[in-house]
């Protein structure tokens, strides 16, 4: 499959934990360009469904005595 259709332009974030006094605070970003043909709409969804898995991921990790 020729690269044009499958290639990543853009992958990048970051994490920031920090302590607050009532616990702790945690910043997420990210970005992502797919390039090639894929739809927008679909790239989106899958953010979306990815960003609250990890959330849920981390929070029933952190929350294990």
């Amino acid at each position: 499959m020729p690269s044009k259709y499958i290639e990543i332009e853009l992958n990048t974030g970051f994490w920031k934990i920090t302590k607050e006094k009532d616990g702790s605070k945690v910043i997420f970003e990210s970005s992502y360009l797919p390039g090639g043909y894929t739809k927008s709409f679909l790239i989106q969804r899958l953010q979306g469904l990815g960003t609250q898995q990890v959330m849920s991921e981390l929070k029933n990790f952190v929350e294990k005595p």
